[in-house]
């Protein structure tokens, strides 16, 4: 029979979580894809984990590496026009051979599954992925807002027939849905919004031991206590963070504040040199990289979490925002901005404050609202509470799991 080959419907879906790296970094959609495996494994839908990129970790679910080249190597012979069109050429050619018969030997391997493609960022991923689609497996895409923005660029030469081949589709949150269908007019047959989420007995679990205790700095516990933990890249806003907390303290020299800034990324220069220019250095500090344990021992001493994302140019796109619900359920007021899923991690006014921070008097109106905040006590141990019942409630993956699984039913 010619078509697509289909997954036994006599025999349970098994399901192989495909990405481009696994544990190379910590991130948004790596710890998604570990998320997602991890509740998988754990109700026997798993077969393995596969990355072309595979960092050193020890994980409860099989791992495999998918031996392919990813980059085009340089050479001496580039200086020569001809000759770097020539070597190029039989990258690509490489490149998709290996992808394919890569995949092939995955699938002898591994028969019966449906390939779960976990992110979809680079032009590699994009030939493997057209390679699983040539082969006629039943797979899935999960999208989370950039690669969308990506694909638009046209950085994917077979985007559109490979979301069109696919099984189904899930994106991460309604925003990304709205972000693919604004920009491509089409839509899946097959949907379904995964959010992000959190193993939040398992996180709870590992903080009762932990004690709130801030990194040292050689400061004193402050009364009021600014946190943003993220990967530093301008959508995220936080040299809008800093400027808010300077406005504060210029306001309100009485106030006792400290605002800690954990993650590194391409903006780190730029936003110590800011904080020099402002001279708040003895207020905001740079953590640069930080441990889990060190994380939860910020947010746990944490008042407030400061991360207002904005559009930067409607050349990124923020899908999500799993910060604001793992700062909410430590019991933090969020502050954020109004792009993209955030507004689907965060409600106004009851777990915190969204603010569209493409405008500029949204810092005063943020300082206004922590302001209030910090003055009605009351109003803060509310939205305090509410955060974390809000996350424990929608944000919970082992609610998230059971939510896939009926879709897969």
């Amino acid at each position: 029979m010619k078509g697509k080959k289909r997954v036994n419907q006599s025999e349970p879906e098994q399901f192989l979580a495909f990405s481009d790296t696994l544990f190379t970094y910590h991130g948004g959609v790596l710890d998604y894809t570990d998320n997602l495996a991890l509740q998988l494994q754990a109700v026997g839908k798993l077969k393995t984990a596969v990355a072309p990129e595979i960092g050193a970790i020890d994980r409860p679910y099989s791992i495999e590496e998918f031996p392919i080249r990813t980059q085009r190597k340089s050479s001496r012979l580039d200086k020569f026009p001809p000759l770097s069109k020539l070597i190029t050429l039989f990258y690509v050619i490489n490149l998709y051979r290996s992808a394919y018969f890569g995949m092939k030997r995955l699938l002898k391997k591994h028969t019966g599954v449906t390939i779960l493609f976990t992110e979809y960022y680079s032009e590699h991923f994009d030939v493997i992925l057209t390679c699983a689609r040539w082969q006629k497996v039943p797979y899935a895409i999960v999208f989370h807002g950039l690669d969308i923005i990506c694909a638009r660029q046209k950085m994917f030469k077979h985007f559109k027939k490979n979301y069109e081949g696919a099984r189904f589709i899930i994106y991460n949150s309604e925003a990304t849905k709205q972000l693919c269908r604004s920009l491509f007019k089409f839509s899946h047959k097959q949907e379904l919004i995964l959010h992000p989420g959190l193993n939040v007995s398992t996180i709870e679990e590992n903080c009762r031991n932990i004690s709130a205790v801030a990194p040292a700095t050689g400061q004193n516990q402050r009364k009021v206590v600014f946190t943003t933990i993220s990967r530093l890249v301008k959508r995220k806003g936080v040299d809008l963070a800093i400027r808010m907390i300077k406005e504060l303290k210029d306001r309100h020299s009485d106030i006792e504040l400290i605002y800690y800034i954990a993650g590194t990324g391409l903006e780190s220069e730029s936003l110590k040199q800011l904080i020099q220019q402002l001279d708040a250095g003895l207020y905001i500090k740079m953590l640069g990289n930080i441990s889990e344990e060190d994380k939860y021992k910020l947010l746990q001493q944490s008042d407030f979490f400061l991360m207002p994302t904005h559009s930067a140019g409607d050349l990124d796109f923020e899908g999500f925002g799993i910060s604001f619900i793992e700062a909410s359920l430590f019991g933090n007021v969020v502050i954020g901005g109004t792009h993209g899923g955030v507004k689907e991690a965060v409600v106004h006014d009851h777990t915190g404050y969204l603010f569209d921070f493409d405008k500029k008097e949204s810092i005063h109106l943020a300082v206004k609202t922590i302001e209030n905040c910090i003055n009605q006590p009351g109003l803060m141990d509310s939205i305090k509470n509410q955060g974390i019942e809000y996350v424990r409630k929608n944000y919970d993956w082992n609610n998230l799991i059971k939510r896939f699984l009926e879709f897969r039913n």
